[in-house]
């Protein structure tokens, strides 16, 4: 393949162009003969090459700006990639075998552009990495105890840009330390990921502090996307449910101990809520005269303590009041004892989900939308038929699909009223494992 490596001296550029995932054969020993004589290299891409390591020669190239081993098979990073000192981009997304990095990666100072996406088996940040501060792409860190790295190590990376995900969070004991992070003036970051350990559940967990260390990451509220997982506190900070933020997406997961959700009904950008995990959580309790005003797409999931779903907190109010007049889709699964649904009209609900729970959900959902377009029902209790008020906030229905829900005896008690209701049916299944 690499005939003309003789002539590689003057070579500048090295770019594999393709618009597929196809792996491209290239022997390591192919590698390590080019490099030494391409020099004056700038661009060296080797993207979905099935190399397995990097020469330690990689070092030669000392007017690398851009080094990218992307869905490649390589297992590590010399350390003689730190002395590729006017290196700004350097990416390794997707490296599925990727677990270590070099350890004097501080000598990076040009380093702009460092993205570790899709590696799940490189679980250290390197040392020194808080000295880049040109750097602008770092989508995780992780938070170690003892010499790892510390989440105030964050502060200087002023120029930091599009998702980062903090990683380990149930290591940061002092909340000062969290507040160093200066999350508040990364204006550039616009998905947001906090994650302490799902694993670590005993003792040696303290809300209070989990609390505090969450309440000092406040990030700039021009944040489009936040998660939130395995958080430890028993209480949401103030500032996710602060109306000045303008998210679209929030996700809270494995919350295990909050026993409310943080107010975010006011949040106006927000366009998709997901809850997972939320197990303390007995009721989603949302008042106001506005609320939600951009949902598009709700999602609960595993909600095992969950028992209401209410608009309504019995105000005066509440008769003026207007919930989810975007929402679009719901999809709601295992949440085996919520058995209220109290909610006021959702005028523009087309897709429908229901898994694991009780026929209550169904008819206070379906009772409060007349648009439903797309509507599946898995193992839902106590559903024998359509029947009544459900079918007749169905007329809009063109996709009905039910699946192992065991007390089911028949579609419905009356073919006239049926017909009647399900108008614009386009089909139908009916699915039994």
């Amino acid at each position: 393949m690499f005939n003309g490596t003789d002539r590689a001296s003057r070579l500048r550029t090295f770019l594999h162009v393709s618009n597929s995932w196809q792996e491209f054969n290239l022997l390591d020993s192919d590698l390590a003969q080019l490099l030494p004589r391409s020099k004056f290299l700038r661009v060296l891409s080797l993207t979905n090459y099935s190399i397995t390591e990097v020469p330690q020669s990689i070092d030669s190239l000392k007017h690398l700006r851009y080094l990218n081993f992307s869905r490649t098979i390589i297992k590590g990073l010399p350390e003689q990639v730190s002395n590729l000192y006017n290196l700004q981009s350097l990416l390794v997304r997707d490296c599925e075998m990727l677990s270590s990095s070099p350890a004097s990666f501080v000598k990076l100072t040009n380093l702009r552009h460092f993205d570790i996406s899709g590696t799940p088996l490189l679980n250290k940040t390197p040392l020194g990495i808080s000295g880049l501060i040109s750097l602008q792409t770092l989508p995780k860190v992780y938070i170690k105890g003892g010499n790892g790295f510390k989440v105030s190590e964050l502060k200087d990376l002023s120029d930091l840009q599009g998702r980062l995900s903090i990683k380990g969070l149930d290591k940061v004991m002092n909340p000062i330390q969290a507040k160093d992070a200066n999350l508040h003036q990364k204006e550039g970051l616009d998905d947001l990921e906090m994650e302490w350990n799902e694993d670590v559940l005993d003792n040696s967990r303290n809300s209070t502090i989990e609390y505090e260390v969450f309440e000092g990451l406040r990030p700039h509220n021009k944040l489009k996307t936040l998660k939130i997982l395995f958080y430890g506190g028993t209480k949401f900070p103030s500032w996710v449910g602060d109306p000045s933020f303008h998210l679209t997406e929030l996700t809270l997961e494995g919350c295990r101990c909050c026993t409310h959700l943080p107010t975010v009904g006011h949040l106006g950008s927000l366009k998709k809520f997901v809850m997972r995990s939320l197990h303390m959580v007995k009721t989603l309790s949302f008042q106001g005269i506005l609320l939600f005003p951009s949902l598009e797409i709700l999602e609960v999931y595993d909600m095992q303590g969950l028992e209401i779903w209410s608009t309504s907190d019995g105000n005066e109010d509440d008769e003026i009041a207007i919930s989810f007049p975007c929402l679009r889709q719901i999809y709601i699964k295992q949440c085996p004892k919520l058995a209220v649904v109290s909610i006021s009209l959702i005028p523009l609900l087309e897709v429908l989900r229901l898994e694991e729970c009780s026929e209550a959900v169904l008819r206070g959902i379906v009772g409060a939308s007349v648009s439903i377009l797309r509507l599946t029902m898995w193992d839902i209790r106590g559903l024998s038929q359509l029947q009544g008020e459900v079918l007749k906030h169905l007329r809009a229905v063109e996709h009905l699909c039910i699946k192992n829900c065991s007390e089911w005896e028949y579609l419905w008690e009356s073919e006239l009223e049926a017909c009647e209701s399900l108008v614009n049916f386009k089909s139908f299944r009916v699915i039994w494992l």
